[in-house]
């Protein structure tokens, strides 16, 4: 014979978030511990949680995998074999995001020297809007992309 499954707590369905909040006063209690201790943002409601932001890849089945394309605010990283399409794949993103953020530039960090601007104007590429940054060493280039990112006046860094 099978077992019921049972809930040890029925959850009504109109109430509030306060009433439901109240019925963990556990929780409660150590989410208002974290806050005393490291500050009013450690512990929030879900609800009051931003969603993730994308910037489109054009490729549907590349958005798809990636829950709508690729994270604003986040490293992500290109590679495989040469003549894959990476750096195709690239200028289409940062077209996209000029698209998506015309009041911000994207920088394309060239570490191999080998930007082509007639290849990312036929990519949608505004080279208008495009810092192009070719640094001496990786050093150079790892510190160039923390400038970047600290003047938060670049919608991607390539």
């Amino acid at each position: 014979m099978a077992r019921e499954r049972t809930r040890s707590r029925p959850t009504p369905t109109n109430e509030t978030p306060a009433q439901r909040r109240a019925r963990f006063p556990k929780m409660e209690q150590l989410a208002a511990e974290a806050k005393k201790e490291y500050g009013t943002d450690v512990v929030v409601s879900a609800t009051a949680m931003p969603g993730l932001m994308h910037v489109e890849t054009g490729v549907f089945m590349l958005d798809l995998a990636t829950l709508g394309g690729l994270p604003e605010g986040q490293g992500t990283m290109l590679f495989g074999w040469e003549h894959t399409g990476k750096t195709t794949k690239a200028m289409r993103v940062a077209a996209a995001a000029q698209r998506k953020h015309p009041d911000k530039m994207v920088a394309y960090i060239d570490t191999e020297c080998k930007f082509d601007k007639v290849w990312a104007t036929t990519h949608g590429v505004d080279l208008d809007a495009l810092y192009y940054i070719q640094p001496e060493s990786g050093e150079q280039a790892v510190n160039m992309v923390q400038g970047v990112m600290e003047t938060g006046e670049c919608s991607m860094v390539i």
